[in-house]
């Protein structure tokens, strides 16, 4: 080899690097936006658009922990609103659903709702590779959406969310709903929007990591969570391109029995 193809192989060797670096970097604001492994969060239900909605002073909780390469998702619902894929017979009632790998389908991410309140109790199958939003979902919605995190929600998004002032508690608004068009972000209007909030400088190290805390999950719901789902297989892939093989919204024969098998996350 000779002392200039040396030098231009050390040369491309040295570009391509740069691009790639370029390529994977992240902006400031993605810094500590992953999930924490393991957590436990409340939420209310402002339902819109839905004859006699859940009492919105009702406090419901999620639990998400994460085991391996397997999280574990449950949402506890005191009264459920009409969720496509739960029988009607479920509104107003105590419901859990479950979202756990599944031995009967090939361990497969499932989901599943178990009716408490109900006589008798019940559950049914709502989705099969239907997986939990995974630790980076901040990341693939800006994946899909690449636009920075908003001070506070859009003008006339009508949230029923009273952020503090933006001076005094900073909070980062990530939107969830819209798309890249022709190199060119297409957004729903403000009241369809979606989105993910955390504090921009509140939260907690574990491990040596700081995890922004989550302030609310807001707006267009299904857009918000649809994206970070995850599939069965353990692979990161796009929020484009994630393999979600959704049932039919009209729910399987609901059956008699206790509730799926599923740990018991830690409170974090």
């Amino acid at each position: 080899m000779t002392r200039l193809s040396f030098r231009s192989l050390v040369l491309i060797l040295a570009l391509s690097a740069i691009l790639l670096c370029a390529a994977t970097s992240q902006p400031p604001f993605l810094a500590g936006t992953q999930l924490l492994p393991a957590f436990r969060m409340t939420f209310t239900d402002h339902q819109k658009g839905e004859v006699r909605p859940p009492d919105p002073a009702k406090v419901n909780e999620v639990i998400y922990l994460t085991s391996g390469n397997t999280i574990y998702f449950k949402s506890v619902f005191q009264q459920s609103p009409l969720i496509p894929g739960e029988p009607a017979v479920f509104k107003d009632k105590m419901t859990w659903w479950f979202v756990v790998r599944d031995s009967q389908h090939q361990n497969q991410y499932t989901a599943r709702v178990f009716c408490v309140t109900c006589t008798p109790k019940s559950w049914v199958l709502v989705a099969v590779n239907l997986g939990p939003p995974q630790s980076d979902m901040v990341a693939r919605f800006y994946a899909s959406l690449p636009l920075p995190p908003l001070p506070e929600p859009l003008p006339a998004s009508g949230l029923p969310v009273s952020p503090p002032p933006s001076t005094q508690t900073p909070i980062e608004w990530f939107l969830t709903a819209g798309s890249m068009v022709n190199g060119k972000p297409s957004l729903p209007p403000p009241d369809k929007q979606g989105y993910f909030a955390m504090y921009a400088k509140k939260g907690v190290t574990s491990g040596g990591v700081f995890y922004k805390q989550p302030f609310s999950m807001a707006g267009a719901g299904g857009g918000a969570w649809h994206q970070a789902y995850g599939s069965s297989s353990t692979t990161h892939t796009s929020p484009s391109r994630s393999s979600c093989r959704r049932r039919s919204l009209r729910p399987a024969a609901t059956r008699r029995s206790s509730p799926p098998n599923w740990r018991t996350a830690s409170r974090s």
